[in-house]
């Protein structure tokens, strides 16, 4: 695909019990910075002990196929 880069935008984030919650933007980049896909994404955190470990996660492109 060329990705040579990305940007991840944290929207919001929440916490019930020991899961997270997380909903953002995405960036991709190829040469020189270039973006080549932006979209939405969703984490799901899991807290095990002090720290938190990505459980499940999605990114979708919000531009129309190809």
């Amino acid at each position: 695909m060329g990705v040579k880069g990305g940007v991840l935008k944290s929207v919001s984030v929440e916490v019930h019990g020991d899961t997270a919650i997380e909903v953002g933007t995405h960036t991709l980049h190829g040469p020189n910075r270039v973006a080549i896909d932006n979209g939405k994404y969703l984490v799901v955190w899991k807290q095990e002990g002090s720290a938190w470990k990505l459980f499940l996660d999605i990114f979708n492109s919000s531009r129309p196929a190809a």
